[in-house]
């Protein structure tokens, strides 16, 4: 009886760490560069998008932006 109770709490936490939400809407291209923004919460996207259309951070050619979030 006492690994049950042992085992159930190590049973439910291994599960709710199981993501079936994350996906990968389309696949990475070979001749794009990716700038990777983790943690893109609505106020960094804001800040990231006004430094990209005034040219304060320009984006280069060729390179593509991608939220990372857990």
């Amino acid at each position: 009886m006492k690994k049950f109770f042992l085992l159930f709490p190590v049973l439910l936490a291994f599960l709710a760490c199981n993501n079936e939400e994350f996906q990968i809407r389309e696949p990475f291209q070979d001749d794009v560069k990716y700038i990777v923004l983790m943690h893109p919460t609505v106020f960094n996207l804001e800040r990231f998008i006004f430094l990209t259309e005034n040219n304060i951070f320009p984006l280069p050619e060729g390179y593509r932006a991608v939220g990372v979030y857990h």
